[in-house]
Order: structure tokens, then sequence, then C-alpha cells
């Protein structure tokens, strides 16, 4: 896992608004820099983050 990552390094990003978060994982690499590889939507209720939705993109072989 530690070969993959290095190997396709990413930048986490995270947006709040009120009790919403958006979690994105965006490429760091030279060559597909910007490119969004897995986003996930969360809700805070009752005291915990909850997932609602997920979504991944396929990533080349680098």
């Amino acid at each position: 896992m530690a070969a993959w990552q290095r190997a396709h390094p990413v930048e986490q990003q995270v947006t709040l608004q009120g009790d919403t978060a958006i979690l994105s994982f965006v490429s760091s690499a030279p060559a597909t820099k910007g490119e969004l590889h897995s986003s996930g939507v969360f809700v805070y209720l009752v005291g915990r983050w909850h997932a609602l939705y997920s979504a991944h993109t396929e990533l080349g072989e680098g």
C-alpha cells in the first residue's frame, strides 16, 4: 500500500458548510495534478458524522 501511495500522491481537501462536509482527494502527481480521485459527503447528526455519498474514479497505472 505504501508503494502505491507514493506512486499516486493526493492532496486532501475538506469543505464545510453548516453540518455538511465534502472530503475530496485530488492528485498531486505532476502528470495528473488536479484530477479528482475520490470524494465523500458527510452530515453531522446527533454528535456523529454520517456518510451520505461517495464517488471514486479509477487511477491510471502511472
